[in-house]
């Protein structure tokens, strides 16, 4: 009777949880192409269950059933992969930006959008696949583009106005100059200067009493964009009469992010590797 009494519990348990996740499954059933990849992740769920279940017409149906499912989620991949690009390309220039490259990467301003279409889901990379700054985005058109306009406005929201920056950029060359007791004119690391930039950036709340709260944050994304939009201002990168230079990164100091810090040259995406950054006469 105890073993009769168990086996009951056993099947009651996994017949509730079945029913919980194939009723799941039909919620999304509904746009079989949109949630393709979360059709098949329950369906394997489900699947994963029914082994639970002893031999049974009950076990024969769903084994059945689960078949003509998988056949019919491997036809709605075919349908989604058609469909991705196309609804991307159509809501990417809903906002002034083109959707150029071919699938599986796809280049939006100054993004790169590397979709996998086994796992569903894509990365966003800064650049041409310089800087990964966004893993796991579901692949849906609606969710990237959300994304990636999350990046747009945060670059924005942390960018140092142009005049300012090439001010902050030239102390803080001062700075490591004198720290490090070198002549006037050497050519500073880009990424030594951004630690040195980081520092004088920040409020003097943080300076009385450096907590995380307080702190602000300025990544090499940052500079690089903000480095972008000082160049395509057109200003008179001088400061008292000296101005700014950038030196070119050579191939093998751009395998190195510690040499090397990628600039876009316009909207759409091209960009230069530069190492170093130095201010002289010209």
């Amino acid at each position: 009777m105890e073993e009769l009494i168990e086996l009951l519990k056993i099947l009651a348990k996994a017949s509730h949880s079945l029913l919980k996740k194939i009723e799941g499954y039909q919620k999304f059933r509904g746009e079989p192409v949109a949630n393709v990849h979360t059709l098949e992740g329950l369906l394997g769920d489900i699947k994963k269950l029914g082994e639970k279940l002893p031999e049974s017409k009950l076990l024969a149906v769903l084994t059945n059933w689960i078949e003509t499912e998988a056949s019919e989620i491997a036809k709605f991949k075919d349908d989604f992969h058609f469909s991705f690009g196309r609804d991307l390309k159509e809501l990417i220039a809903k906002q002034g930006t083109s959707l150029k490259g071919q699938l599986p990467i796809l280049r939006c301003g100054l993004w790169t959008i590397k979709a996998d279409f086994e796992i569903g889901s894509a990365v966003i990379f800064w650049g041409p696949e310089v800087e990964k700054v966004k893993a796991k985005v579901i692949l849906n058109p609606q969710k990237i583009v959300r994304a990636i306009d999350d990046l747009d406005q945060d670059l924005k929201k942390r960018s140092i106005g142009g005049r300012e920056l090439l001010e902050l950029v030239f102390r803080a060359y001062q700075r490591i100059l004198t720290i490090n007791r070198v002549s006037a004119g050497e050519k500073i690391l880009l990424v030594d200067l951004l630690g040195e930039l980081v520092f004088l950036i920040q409020p003097s709340e943080f300076k009385n009493d450096p907590r995380r709260e307080r702190f602000r944050e300025y990544s090499r994304i940052n500079f690089g964009y903000d480095l972008f939009l000082l160049r395509r201002q057109n200003l008179d990168l001088k400061v008292q009469e000296q101005s700014l230079r950038l030196t070119v990164a050579t191939f093998d100091a751009t395998l190195d992010k510690r040499r090397a810090l990628w600039i876009p040259e316009n909207e759409e995406g091209e960009g230069t590797y530069y190492s170093y950054v130095s201010f002289g006469q010209q």
